[in-house]
């Protein structure tokens, strides 16, 4: 079962349960990887929901920083519990050193030598990760592999 599958019959379960906070999560993934779908003209692979999700996750981060600067505690633990569920999508992330191993065959793959071939690395190793690997961990380990 695909990862949109999944989420669609998960839908559907918490439809039938009247989960409202679940059925908003949902919904809103299944549009934007609808809309994903429509921009790129063909089927949404789990490495694309993969990235619909961390970009709600994001979001919504975002959001509960605003939250708490405004002193709305409520609203930021609602959230925070919209990212757990959302986080129960996404792959098993991979450990620094699986990260660090990615990094070091991306590094020798291309034959980078000093910081200038950064961003190549970085766009190697993420597309090698297949979104296990956050952005922030395999920018750092790049950094301190090519420094």
């Amino acid at each position: 079962m695909s990862l949109r599958e999944k989420i669609n019959s998960d839908y559907i379960e918490a439809y039938k349960k009247r989960d409202e906070q679940k059925i908003a999560i949902l919904r809103l993934i299944l549009s934007s990887v609808k809309n994903r779908e429509i921009e790129t003209k063909k089927e949404a692979s789990d490495e694309d929901v993969t990235k619909v999700i961390n970009k709600e996750i994001k979001q919504r981060l975002e959001t509960i920083l605003g939250l708490k600067k405004a002193e709305r505690s409520n609203d930021a633990l609602k959230e925070e519990k919209s990212i757990n569920y959302l986080k129960s999508y996404l792959p098993e992330e991979l450990n620094e050193n699986q990260v660090r191993g990615l990094v070091n065959e991306s590094i020798s793959e291309i034959n980078a030598t000093d910081i200038k071939d950064l961003g190549k690395v970085i766009s190697l190793a993420m597309k090698k990760s297949g979104g296990k690997a956050g952005g922030a961990i395999v920018s750092r380990i790049a950094k301190e592999e090519l420094s």
